[in-house]
């Protein structure tokens, strides 16, 4: 696997932390389109050649993210995936990529770890806390490592300042967007501001998670035409895009799926609606209309 450069810097820098810091848990701050799963699986191979005794766990918190990371992994290094999204349930892996759903009541039946790599550990950071204790206790020199484009909580708090339940100690390594944009690894954006403004002050943090209270965050932003007045907004913008993306939360995926038909309706076109990863991408000049949802 040929790692970009940034990648490759990225991943000796936080097994450099690990060498020189014996207790210390890094974080890796990597923006969205850094390719997090590429450097996840190229740590968890250095992590397997340097300890071929143990395995290397690769946990996240969406089933999507446990197959995307693990088809990253080298053929010649053994995988396997503990997920009951995907209907597999296999430890045997020399790198085993699990949901935390999944995997969190079966620590004591994990092989002996040399490391735990968390694919964006902002989501339920006191859940992988717990999890981690649960693995010490199994596992006690095993190493912490967190890959996130975030790595604070939805309040704004840096992961390794938690007053509680703080898993990680520092951030080891960093990539900017900047540099991404500089050497054509990502694209230029286009900003588009909507007349529809939400307005998300004032809602709870739920404190299991960080993140807005999912119920009380429905409840402020899910208010009578909003649906229709986006998806109007939106198929203004396809008159020079040839492809849109409405990022939204799981809760909402439903009114995704009525916004995919307000669309279809709106703008007599073919398009195809996917609702994968919680967001609504719409294909222009597609070869048929349909909406779907994936779980």
């Amino acid at each position: 696997m040929k790692l970009r450069p940034y990648q490759d810097r990225a991943v000796g820098l936080l097994l450099d932390h690990l060498d020189a810091y014996p207790n210390a848990t890094p974080i890796g701050w990597l923006p969205t389109g850094s390719g997090k799963s590429v450097i996840a699986a190229a740590l968890a191979g250095e992590m397997v050649a340097r300890d071929r005794a143990r395995a290397v766990l690769v946990v996240t918190h969406r089933r999507e993210l446990v197959q995307q990371n693990s088809e990253k992994l080298p053929r010649h290094i053994h995988g396997s995936v503990f997920s009951a999204g995907l209907g597999k349930k296999d430890l045997s892996g020399k790198v085993i990529f699990a949901s935390i759903q999944s995997i969190a009541k079966h620590a004591s039946k994990l092989p002996p770890l040399s490391a735990i790599i968390i694919d964006e550990p902002q989501f339920a950071a006191a859940g992988y806390f717990e999890f981690a204790e649960e693995i010490r206790k199994y596992s006690p020199q095993v190493r912490i490592i967190g890959l996130t484009a975030t790595p604070y909580t939805g309040n704004g708090t840096w992961l390794h300042m938690l007053p509680k339940h703080r898993l990680f100690t520092g951030i080891a390594a960093e990539v900017a967007i900047a540099e991404l944009l500089n050497d054509d690894y990502l694209s230029q954006l286009v900003p588009y501001r909507a007349a529809t403004q939400l307005d998300a002050g004032g809602i709870d943090i739920d404190q299991r998670t960080g993140d807005y209270a999912q119920g009380a965050l429905q409840a402020a932003i899910d208010i009578g035409n909003t649906n229709v007045r986006v998806a109007t907004e939106i198929t203004d913008i396809f008159a020079e895009r040839k492809s849109v993306l409405v990022e939204a939360n799981t809760i909402f995926v439903a009114d995704l799926l009525g916004t995919a038909t307000q669309l279809q309706r709106t703008y007599r076109q073919g398009y195809a609606f996917d609702t994968r990863n919680s967001a609504i991408t719409a294909l222009r000049n597609a070869p048929a209309v349909e909406a779907s949802l994936i779980a």
